[in-house]
């Protein structure tokens, strides 16, 4: 005959181990997800600008999103931000023609970053300095990374096909965490 308490006391100690396993999992995962150092992005544009018109913005996984909106009702802007040691945000505009010249690449970004002050001027202050210094210099190659901060921050900036075969200028900041 079976023992009821003995029965209790294993039914227990079963129910006990399986909870001791179920809270080991979930905290292994947990960690595995905080395993990043940088937080959650948070969208950037400032929707409520009279200048910022078809704003929409997509998760497009647990730690990146990309923002889509009208600048000044004519120039289709992107913003991703992305990253998990490192922070990174791109901004990407269309553009018709390939500059002529590396400064004039410089030149067009500078004016891309003067069109998004006051709508989404995130860590574009250091990086517009980076950019005025290297056009003084003169010797910048298209694509090469620009340094703000020796091995912490840099910009890249670039001009580039999109998924529509559209030409567009893209800035790029990245930060190591």
């Amino acid at each position: 005959m079976n023992n009821p308490a003995k029965c209790l006391i294993n039914n227990l100690a079963v129910r006990f181990s399986f909870t001791i396993i179920l809270c080991v999992l979930f905290n292994l995962s947990v960690q595995a997800e905080d395993d990043c150092v940088r937080a959650l992005p948070k969208p950037i544009v400032k929707t409520d600008s009279k200048r910022v018109t078809n704003y929409s913005m997509v998760k497009t996984d647990h730690r990146n999103i990309e923002e889509r909106f009208t600048l000044d009702k004519t120039n289709n802007i992107r913003i991703k931000q992305f990253g998990c040691a490192h922070f990174g945000v791109r901004y990407a505009k269309k553009i018709n023609e390939i500059p002529g010249n590396d400064n004039t690449t410089l030149k067009y970004a500078l004016a891309f970053i003067e069109e998004l002050k006051g709508v989404a001027y995130f860590q574009l202050r250091d990086a517009e300095k980076a950019i005025r210094d290297t056009i003084e210099k003169g010797n910048w190659k298209p694509g090469e990374p620009i340094t703000v901060i020796e091995g912490y921050e840099w910009v890249v900036v670039e001009v580039a096909k999109d998924k529509q075969d559209e030409l567009s200028l893209q800035i790029g900041v990245d930060i190591a965490l």
